[in-house]
């Protein structure tokens, strides 16, 4: 698991390294405008966890534990995929297409979301991750980001406007998707294409749930902040840039977040394998959640000490640089986040999806609730310190509910034993 964790997370560094140097040229070309293009990627992003319906983590356990044939689950969840998400972006485009077309700016701006949210829709990463092969998708996610920063350098310049970067994006994304699939369809020998999808749909669905529930409470969590920034600051003048600091800040973070994300993917389908031995497997977790709790904290602590002449570095614009001592406590809050999925999945490999969804709903509903009173007083410092208290708050109860499972897992054991 750990070569796994490592070469998974070095390809996806390696990546992420290159498509956070685009990042940084794109902030310094669109300056105001590159907040526009943060709040309108995070739309993208909440509505595209709405859609997914809980439906990649069914399918990472049943090809985790081989619970399911692939061919027989993949081509199914690919077309319901496919439905979903392409009729989505076709009625997004033409509803642009009537409200914006006397406003070509916008109408570039959101047409350019709308094509990243088909691509974050149609990924094939729930494949790569079910089957235990994460460092082969963290070649292709590190090929595109590469491939990201190319278009960024060649098309962006200083008279660039706001969805410039997400057109970029969105189509160096789709055309490794449609990498991604063919590399599917070949490696596992299936059809991609399935007109049977609704049936097994509705299965999907009904196990899924509990688990979309949670993900649509989490990542309300996460993309709150630059959702609420923009129209919760707007009447205040102290807070005039305010959008394109917490913009700027949240998609630093984000990359950090996916670099972790690829690592907790290898953890996540392997935490559905450790359940077959209960003793092994509270161990496991609990010695996990230890190392990524240690790291986090020393590398907040690291860039706590650094942040100041590292970020004013990084982005030289003065706009920018009042989100520079907040950049340590979000990295921890993406540790936190790491950590609390681990103890997540470990619920979700025996199927207490809706014990992980009781253990989010307080401190998630509670940070969110909290926006709307803060941040118009306090602007983006509000939201970042809220984020850090719901993931923190997310963890310890989190960490509550595992304890909980395992006793009863434990009692049960005795029951059959006796």
């Amino acid at each position: 698991m750990i070569k796994q964790i490592f070469s998974s997370m070095a390809f996806t560094a390696f990546g992420r390294l290159a498509q956070f140097i685009g990042f940084v040229y794109a902030s310094n070309c669109l300056l105001e405008e590159f907040g526009e293009s943060s709040f309108a990627l995070g739309w993208a992003q909440y509505v595209h966890f709405i859609l997914t319906l809980g439906m990649d983590v069914v399918a990472v356990r049943y090809l985790a534990d081989s619970s399911k044939s692939a061919c027989d689950l993949i081509p199914s969840l690919f077309t319901a995929r496919l439905a979903l998400f392409g009729v989505t972006t076709l009625i997004g485009v033409l509803v642009c297409l009537i409200n914006f077309k006397a406003q070509p700016r916008l109408l570039f701006l959101c047409s350019g979301a709308l094509l990243n949210f088909f691509a974050l829709g149609m990924n094939a990463q729930w494949v790569f991750q079910g089957k235990h092969e994460m460092p082969r998708y963290s070649v292709i996610q590190a090929s595109i980001s590469i491939l990201t920063v190319l278009t960024f350098y060649i098309f962006l310049t200083r008279q660039s406007i706001a969805g410039s970067d997400l057109w970029c994006m969105g189509i160096v994304q789709t055309a490794g998707i449609f990498y991604a699939w063919a590399l599917v369809k070949k490696r596992y020998a299936c059809r991609l294409l399935n007109p049977n999808w609704v049936q097994p749909l509705g299965s999907f669905l009904k196990e899924g749930l509990g688990n979309w529930v949670f993900g649509l409470l989490y990542n309300t969590l996460i993309t709150i902040g630059i959702l609420s920034v923009v129209p919760l600051t707007r009447a205040n003048s102290d807070f005039i840039h305010h959008d394109d600091v917490f913009g700027n800040l949240y998609r630093f973070t984000l990359a950090i977040h996916f670099i972790l994300g690829f690592g907790g993917s290898v953890i996540y389908a392997k935490i559905v394998t450790w359940k077959h031995d209960l003793m092994v497997f509270w161990k496991y977790v609990l010695t996990t959640i230890c190392w990524i709790l240690l790291i986090g904290l020393l590398s907040s602590f690291l860039l706590h000490l650094m942040h100041r002449p590292l970020y004013e570095w990084v982005f030289p614009a003065e706009v920018y640089q009042p989100a520079a001592p907040f950049v340590a406590w979000m990295v921890l809050g993406r540790f936190l986040a790491l950590a609390s999925g681990v103890l997540s999945w470990a619920m979700f490999s025996f199927r207490r999806d809706w014990l992980a969804v009781r253990c989010a709903f307080l401190p998630i509903s509670g940070a969110v609730a909290l926006h709307f009173w803060l941040v118009p007083l306090h602007g983006f410092k509000a939201s970042v310190f809220l984020y850090l208290g719901g993931e923190l708050g997310l963890f310890l109860c989190s960490f509550l509910g595992f304890w909980f499972m395992l006793c009863q897992l434990r009692s049960h054991k005795n029951e059959k034993s006796a």
